[in-house]
């Protein structure tokens, strides 16, 4: 009986770890593809729309996430370049152990302040757009201009940089040959604040959701359809922190540390955080969807890349021009 019931245990925490990490791989896979693929759409979507986005009020917010996203794309290009870098040259000699020092400060350490601020930044957002289709008296109090929201962003920033290096400066004092108990447990505080205003974000946008329904008799709700704007952000915003419950799952069954699982979670909302606000600018509303259509048709997309694997095709029409038509469908 006893050899039965620890065979029983076994095979369920086997089954806990090999789901919980098949789950993280497919997730990780997904995310990537959308990574790769959803930046360059993006680009030239906010491009073909800038006129017509500085018209928004929410023009000061997607133009610092279209700037702010350039960089991250940047840093993580870097980023990338040096890990591989890091793993062609092996084991960490003096060398190597300073490039990884720089490598963390300078690239990896702005890519999380960059993540965590976004989430501060979608939850504000959430609670603005609630405001304004709850109390529409709150408007001026809530909408606010490029120079303002500026300093507001930048504020952000300087406040997250001086939470993690003042948990970078507490785990130091208390540095006795690993990580001190102490500055885990106030960076595992910050990781539940943030993930709470996550949450809370998803779930300010279902009473909104059905609010905006109501008025779906409305031309301008028909043409923008802010209801499936909100929706897809929800459905995102929940799906994102599926990746932390699955993470929780190693904790649980493979015995991982709380550091292991900040890992993990940070690695995915590295992956999520960008991949979400493109996703609900692409998807805001029906004239964006149509120019998707019409930009980026599997058929146009094929032609494209069809010239880019068979160069000697350009002989019949250059690639330049099957670009350009790629580039300008929507303008």
């Amino acid at each position: 009986m006893n050899d039965s019931h620890e065979l029983k245990e076994f095979t369920i925490k086997d089954l806990g770890i090999y789901t919980s990490m098949f789950s993280l791989f497919l997730l990780s896979i997904f995310l990537v593809i959308l990574f790769i693929i959803i930046f360059p759409i993006f680009v030239i979507l906010n491009r073909a729309n800038r006129r017509r986005d500085e018209k928004t009020a929410i023009y000061p917010i997607t133009n610092y996430f279209y700037k702010s996203l350039c960089v991250f794309y940047i840093f993580s290009t870097v980023c990338i370049i040096i890990t591989v870098l890091i793993l062609i040259y092996g084991p960490p000699n003096a060398f190597t152990g300073t490039v990884n020092i720089i490598f963390v400060f300078c690239i990896v350490f702005p890519l999380i302040i960059f993540v965590h601020v976004h989430h501060l930044i979608i939850f504000l957002m959430a609670v603005q757009r609630f405001l304004l289709v709850f109390f529409p008296s709150f408007e001026p109090l809530v909408t606010f201009g490029q120079k303002t929201t500026n300093k507001i962003i930048y504020t952000l920033h300087f406040l997250f940089i001086l939470t993690h290096l003042g948990l970078l400066i507490l785990d130091w004092a208390n540095y006795q040959g690993s990580l001190s108990q102490i500055p885990t447990l106030y960076y595992l505080c910050y990781f539940i604040f943030l993930n709470i205003i996550q949450i809370t974000s998803a779930i300010l946008y279902i009473p909104m959701v059905m609010k905006i329904r109501s008025f779906a008799h409305l031309a301008s709700s028909r043409t923008y359809q802010p209801q499936n704007f909100i929706l897809y952000q929800t459905l995102f915003i929940s799906g994102s922190k599926s990746s932390h419950i699955w993470a929780l799952g190693l904790v649980f069954w493979a015995d991982f540390s709380v550091i292991h699982f900040f890992i993990i979670c940070g690695g995915f909302d590295l992956l999520s955080t960008p991949v979400l606000i493109q996703v609900s600018y692409l998807f805001c509303n029906k004239r964006n969807v149509e120019t998707l259509r019409l930009k980026f048709s599997l058929k146009k997309l094929v032609k494209a890349c069809k010239f880019i694997v068979f160069p000697k095709w350009r002989k019949v029409e250059p690639m330049e021009c099957a670009l350009t038509e790629l580039g300008t469908a929507a303008f």
